[in-house]
Formats: structure tokens, C-alpha cells, sequence
């Protein structure tokens, strides 16, 4: 298994392909707003970091209505948890666990070899 130093190194190439790509194509194109906010929470979390609800929203770079239906939808799934103050955002456990198998797969597509 990685660890999630590795596996944020991923999300973070992910991210930044992401914004290069808006540079170079219109971005209402694009509509993965879900999975950039499970990317950015991914790094928050291999991070030891939390982020609020406002943070997100701002790094997603959407307009506050759209990020605010993701968050909902995927607090609604159990795929985000909005803790304690009612303004902070984390992962659970077990989309915690998912993102790992998808970053594990990538790692392994571009080293050739799992641990």
C-alpha cells in the first residue's frame, strides 16, 4: 500500500491539470465539481488539515450556488462529513479508502508495480 503523501502528490497533479486545462478551454465544458471537492478534501485530509466550507468553495472556483448543491449532494451520500461547527469539511472513511484505491491504481499504472 502508498501512503497518502503519495497518493495527495496524485490528487494534486490532478488538480493542477485541472486548472491548466481551464486556462486553455472554456470551462463551463467541465462540470466535475464533485470530484474536484473530494480531491481537495483528500489533500486536506493526507495533510492533517481541515477546510472549511467557505475554502472549499473558493478553490473550487465555481459559483457559490453550484458548490454549494456538491457539498449537500455529497454530504446527503455520506461521502463528506460537515463536522462539529456545522462549517468544516471532511472525508469519511470509507470515500477515504476509494480515493486511496483509485491513486494506488494510478501509481501503479505509472510505476508498473503495487505494494
Amino acid at each position: 500500500m502508498h501512503g497518502d503523501e503519495q497518493r495527495a502528490q496524485i490528487a494534486k497533479m490532478i488538480l493542477s491539470a485541472r486548472l491548466n486545462r481551464n486556462v486553455l478551454f472554456p470551462s463551463n465544458m467541465f462540470n466535475d465539481h464533485a470530484w474536484i471537492i473530494l480531491l481537495t478534501l483528500f489533500v486536506a485530509h493526507a495533510e492533517n488539515r481541515i477546510l472549511s466550507k467557505s475554502e472549499v468553495i473558493h478553490k473550487l472556483g465555481a459559483n457559490v450556488e453550484t458548490c454549494t448543491r456538491c457539498i449537500k449532494y455529497l454530504i446527503q451520500s455520506r461521502q463528506v462529513f460537515d463536522i462539529e461547527n456545522g462549517k468544516d469539511l471532511i472525508l469519511s472513511d470509507e470515500t477515504i479508502s476509494r480515493l486511496r484505491s483509485v491513486f494506488d491504481d494510478v501509481i501503479t499504472e505509472i510505476y508498473g508495480f503495487s505494494n
